[in-house]
Formats: C-alpha cells, structure tokens, sequence
C-alpha cells in the first residue's frame, strides 16, 4: 500500500512478486510505502521523497525589419524554444488610437476595427521543441490611415496537457502612421535633396558634353592617338558611366519619394518636374 497526505493507494500485485501503482503527480511530496500480509498486517514502513519539476514557460525572440520605401510592409524572424513543444503560434494587434476614416476605405463585407481590440492571426506551429519562423505583414491589409497608431506582437503557447498550456508573449512593437504634415514635410525634404543632386549632374553632363567635343576636336586635327588621347577618353567613359548611374538612383529615389507619400493618403498633386528633367537628361 502507498500512503500519500490526501490518499492511500492499493498496488496491484504482478508475478514474481512485483507490485504496481500510479499517481499522478503535480508538486513535491512524501509517500509512505506500508507492505502487507494476511498473517501479521502492516509492521513497517519506508518513506520516499518525490520531487516534481514544474514545466517552464515557452521562450520566444522577435526581429523587425522595415522597407524605408514600403512602412506599410514589416518583416518579421522570429525563434522559438520549450522543453517539449508548441501547441499554437498568433500573430496580434490592436488600435492605441483610432483615426476617422471615411465609410469607403471599408473592405465590403468585412469586419471594421474597433479600438482596443485584440485581434489575431493564426501561423503554422512550430514542429519540435525550437524552431524559427518568418512572417510579412502588410498594414494596408488592414486599413490604416493617417493618425493610426497600433501595437502589435507575437504569442506562442507551449503543449502542457497536464496544467495547461501556458502563453508567452514576445516583445511588443509600435506603429504610428504619419501625419499629413509630416509625410508634406519628408517629401519636400527629399524634393530638395533631389533637385541639388540633380543640379550636381546637370552640370557635369554639361562638362562632360564640353570636354568630349573638345576631344572630337583634337582626334580630328591629330593622325594618330597617342596614350595621353587614350587615358583622356577612358576617363571620359568612365565619367559618363558614373553619371549614368547616378542618374538612375535619382529617378529611383524620386519614385519611392512619391510612392511613400502616397502610402498613407491620396495624392495631392502630382509632382513629375524633376521626373521629366532627369528623363530629359537620361536621353
């Protein structure tokens, strides 16, 4: 027989003299084990000790990264370890504050979002007892304008079958969308830095139009290139391929420069100068 604080438990008997019992057991304890005959009863007895381990909670670690040219998009990895797996892995977010939007920025039939309210997505579970995982998230999915701010982060639930599963969740993070000023205030910034770039390159396209027909000049009146004439014109190629490139990355940046402004609003007004002048000097 074994006799714990709360109950006494009859082993069952198996051959050769063995015996055999359960319990289950959910914090450290002592037990007595009291054998027994027909004949003179119970005499003796033995103590034993068990000492039970709680399961500790699972353990998860986050990463963002961000597009400076996409804010709407965020990237996450993420790892995630328990001593014996993983049960559910959610994404979730809520409103901190809510700006007014118009009825037609509603996706039709579904559910507009309501300040403070949780909600979750649901992400393939883990296999194992760690693992890593990646998920993209895209904000305009979601209908967030000017004035939003939302917090957001990730929960992993452990497999415990015994106490239950047991949530950690991981760091949080916060978005606040941009403000009409503020997105008017980037882009005149970046206007600025584009067009004294783009002055930058006009005037060497100009140096370089001069210096190559200055070059064309002197191959004319010369019979013969000597390696003075061939280093010069490799300088100029060289130049040229450079402006080339340059000018690529300002109407690159000037693109960006509209999309990110209009990410979060309408468009204004259309600014294409800067885009017809780099397009003039392409050609």
């Amino acid at each position: 027989e074994l006799v714990f604080n709360d109950e006494r438990i009859l082993a069952d008997i198996g051959a050769l003299g063995t015996f055999s019992a359960s319990r289950r057991v959910k914090q450290s304890e002592t037990y007595w084990v009291m054998p027994t005959n027909r004949a003179v009863g119970s005499i003796d007895s033995i103590r034993y000790n068990i000492q039970s381990f709680a399961d500790a909670p699972p353990r998860i670690k986050v990463s963002e990264s961000i597009d400076s040219s996409q804010i709407k998009r965020r990237y996450f990895t993420g790892e995630v370890t328990d001593d014996y797996g993983f049960s559910k892995l959610t994404f979730a977010y809520n409103w901190l504050e809510m700006a007014p939007r118009e009825q037609e920025l509603f996706v039709s039939g579904s559910n507009p979002p309501m300040l403070g309210e949780t909600r979750r997505e649901r992400l393939d579970t883990p296999a194992g007892k760690s693992g890593r995982f990646f998920h993209e998230w895209s904000l305009s999915d979601i209908g967030v304008v000017q004035g939003d701010v939302l917090e957001y982060w990730f929960e992993i639930w452990d497999n415990d079958g015994v106490n239950g599963a047991k949530m950690t969740r991981s760091n949080s993070y916060t978005f606040a969308a941009p403000s009409k000023d503020q997105i008017r205030e980037e882009r005149n910034e970046a206007s600025q830095d584009i067009a004294s770039k783009m002055s930058a390159a006009r005037e060497e396209a100009e140096a370089l139009r001069k210096e190559m027909e200055e070059m064309r000049r002197q191959l004319g009146a010369d019979d013969e290139l000597d390696w003075k004439d061939e280093r010069a014109m490799e300088e100029l190629v060289k130049r040229q391929e450079s402006l080339k490139t340059a000018l690529e990355e300002l109407q690159k940046a000037n693109k960006e420069k509209d999309e990110r402004a209009n990410e979060f609003s309408p468009e204004e007004e259309r600014i294409i100068e800067k885009q017809e002048q780099l397009q003039e000097l392409m050609e």
